[in-house]
């Protein structure tokens, strides 16, 4: 995947958008171009646009992205589109996060903003390139939940307190199918379970559903779930394993971007930050896999309970200058950091002190045969 931009649109480019965009009707068009826009979509239309940018995937047209205004050293940008049909393979964020780079790069720049219209776009994108990664999953491991998860709530889990906390900011449902794995109750805020099997009553069954209702896998999905939808009238509503967007709802997602921590405000983000700060607080270890410490609206519990004292282990495939800044440089005295060194090492840090250890501890399901 190649991508670059050009300056305006061609006719022949924009006629293509045209065809693309009015196929799916008037409401799609206001999804991506706003409701000032008269439906059909016309080439004129497009070419009349300033600061407009032709996509490119190598040398194949795939969509367009505007720069609306530059106000206050801010850069507004909306009217991302990408060919409907290329959609899901990734050209949309790839896309988005090079033109954002590129943007930057400009002195006069300090913040990119997007505006409505482009957020509900990147969030529908982000949505369906998750789900359709999470769906395929699922058609061939469908009775084989992640192993590396399972078996760290099994160490969690066993023998007591019989309760993992899961605090994530991604959308996916691996830790719900894992919690399945390990005939746990999953408490999400939203009631309900993924993976399940015809089994009629004997003993043995009616012991391990005890079981299941007393071992327990809370999972705090602070920036949404790819389960959660809000309609119009603003119901939320959580419907399992869908192939695409139900009619009159929106994904509850929070995608990537700087307009993330305001989004977070609302319901159900603020109640879920509420139980994740709670199971901040009252947790005596953590155990971060692949976080990269940049998030201020969710982590400040976290960082103040390690400040005090609790230990806390890493696993990264890069450190991030964020996680230095707040576990490194910040006279953090109970922390384990494993770090990608190359393809046979892991580099693992410490309080003052930093080794080279042969394998890849950095990966979870590596961690795990030492833990």
């Amino acid at each position: 995947m190649t991508i670059r931009f050009e300056e305006k649109v061609s006719t022949e480019n924009a006629q293509f958008v045209c065809q693309w965009s009015n196929s799916l009707g008037k409401s799609f068009q206001e999804q991506w171009m706003g409701t000032m826009i008269p439906f059909p979509l016309t080439i004129q239309v497009l070419q009349d646009l300033e600061g407009i940018f032709s996509i490119f995937d190598g040398q194949e047209f795939v969509g367009l992205i505007q720069k609306i205004r530059l106000e206050d050293r801010n850069l507004h940008i909306g009217r991302f589109f990408i060919n409907p049909q290329k959609q899901g393979q990734g050209l949309g964020s790839q896309a988005l996060r090079k033109f954002v780079s590129l943007a930057f790069e400009n002195g006069d720049i300090d913040s990119v903003s997007l505006n409505e219209e482009t957020i509900k776009a990147i969030r529908t994108t982000t949505w369906e390139e998750v789900n359709r990664s999470d769906l395929d999953y699922l058609k061939t491991n469908a009775f084989s939940p992640p192993e590396s998860l399972v078996t760290l709530f099994e160490k969690v889990i066993a023998p007591t307190p019989n309760k993992a906390v899961v605090v994530t900011t991604n959308y996916d449902r691996l830790p719900d199918y894992a919690a399945d794995g390990i005939a746990a109750s999953s408490v999400t805020g939203f009631e309900g379970s993924y993976i399940r099997k015809l089994e009629p009553p004997n003993n043995s069954v009616t012991t391990r559903r005890v079981r299941a209702r007393e071992r327990i896998v809370e999972i705090w999905k602070v920036h949404g779930s790819l389960d959660w939808f809000i309609d119009a009238k603003g119901e939320i509503s959580s419907f399992q394993l869908l192939q695409e967007i139900p009619a009159g709802f929106s994904p509850l997602i929070v995608p990537p971007g700087k307009d993330k921590y305001s989004s977070t405000h609302n319901e159900p983000y603020r109640s879920i930050i509420s139980e994740a700060d709670k199971a901040f607080t009252t947790a005596g270890a953590y155990l971060c896999v692949g976080y990269g410490f940049n998030d201020e609206h969710i982590q400040p519990k976290l960082l103040a309970q390690i400040a005090n004292g609790k230990p806390i282990v890493i696993l990264v495939r890069t450190m991030t200058d964020a996680c230095k800044h707040h576990i490194i440089d910040s006279d953090i005295k109970k922390y384990l950091i494993f770090e990608r060194s190359d393809d046979s090492h892991t580099k693992v840090y410490g309080n003052g002190w930093s080794e080279i250890y042969d394998g890849q501890f950095w990966c979870l399901d590596e961690f795990l045969k030492v833990w």
